[in-house]
């Protein structure tokens, strides 16, 4: 006979919640964050005009600003946005779904969030890039687990694990790393995971990792120690497996697709299957930040002005979002 117990069965696999409350999904988080959805309503950072947060309801033609304040990595759960606010020092804040109430949580420089259930995780830049997590309501506040090595980037949070990269990061923001530590440092690089009350910490890979996405059982990254490869690994660490070999930034992993941007093409957004066959090329504008929200495919264009622009998964109905 078979059993589980907080979600963990009897061969030791981990099952992950499907009824998981999210504030946005792991692909949309790992390129910032800039666009979010909550039913029909899609939020948005505006990098055009004079800035701000603005949100627009599927099919409408205009949209409305809610906050004059630029957002990064935004997360909408029930009847409140939780994002980073660049132009107070990237510290969090919370605000209603319609502007409202509007809320410092914190003090510290954070990137990198994650709104999961009642908690947020983040990436403290203020205390050497590492692992934070805190109540929604800012209460709580403190370090997951404290490694000397360690630094934290591209979390991907969950209820049973927080998958991150320990990258060497801007040596300016690490200030107690000294000269003799870096040998042991780089031997300490790679993808990690730890359960969010700080127990079984342990090391997945030692490839430097960036754009992380867990999905099911997989992790997916461009690795920057194969020229920006796409790779994918099980949770576990086994089953490492190269997938392409293009210059990748700005990874999303969506439904059956790997969309990213490939470098030796002026940023062109590709796409492929999640074994790495079906690779196509599904736009020609220098493109960067892929969200993926189930029928569109949202990213913004760098030339001139930097608009939101949205099409269709296979790159038709190419529309200007904003």
């Amino acid at each position: 006979m078979t059993g589980e117990k907080n979600g963990i069965n009897d061969s030791g696999e981990v099952k992950r919640p499907v009824n998981l409350e999210r504030g946005n999904s792991a692909g949309n988080l790992s390129n910032s964050g800039f666009v979010a959805r909550q039913g029909e309503w899609i939020y948005f950072n505006s990098f055009s005009g004079d800035g701000g947060v603005y949100k627009k309801k599927e099919g409408a033609s205009e949209a409305v600003k809610i906050s004059d304040d630029g957002a990064w990595y935004i997360n909408v759960l029930g009847d409140w946005i939780y994002f980073v606010n660049p132009g107070d020092g990237y510290k969090i804040y919370k605000m209603r779904t319609d502007g409202s109430e509007k809320t410092k949580l914190n003090e510290d420089h954070s990137e990198h969030l994650n709104v999961v259930s009642d908690r947020i995780y983040y990436c403290n830049y203020s205390d050497n890039v590492r692992l934070y997590s805190m109540h929604v309501d800012g209460t709580g506040r403190g370090l997951v687990r404290r490694m000397h090595y360690d630094t934290a980037f591209f979390l991907n949070a969950f209820s049973d694990w927080i998958y991150y990269s320990n990258d060497f990061g801007e040596l300016g923001d690490l200030e107690d790393i000294e000269d003799e530590d870096m040998v042991q440092w780089r031997l300490e690089q790679g993808l990690y995971r730890i359960r969010p009350d700080g127990s079984d910490y342990e090391q997945v890979n030692n490839d430097r990792c960036f754009y992380v996405n867990v999905v099911d059982d997989w992790v997916y990254y461009a690795n920057a120690d194969s020229c920006d490869a796409i790779y994918k690994i099980k949770t576990d660490g086994t089953g490492r497996i190269e997938l392409n070999n293009d210059r990748s930034s700005h990874l999303n992993v969506h439904g059956d697709w790997i969309y990213y941007c490939n470098c030796a093409e002026g940023s062109r957004i590709y796409r492929m299957r999640l074994d790495g066959s079906e690779q196509a090329r599904l736009n020609d504008q220098m493109s960067t930040d892929i969200h993926v929200f189930y029928d569109w495919v949202y990213y913004y264009k760098l030339i001139v002005e930097r608009r939101l622009i949205r099409m269709r998964p296979d790159g038709s109905d190419s529309e200007i979002f904003f």
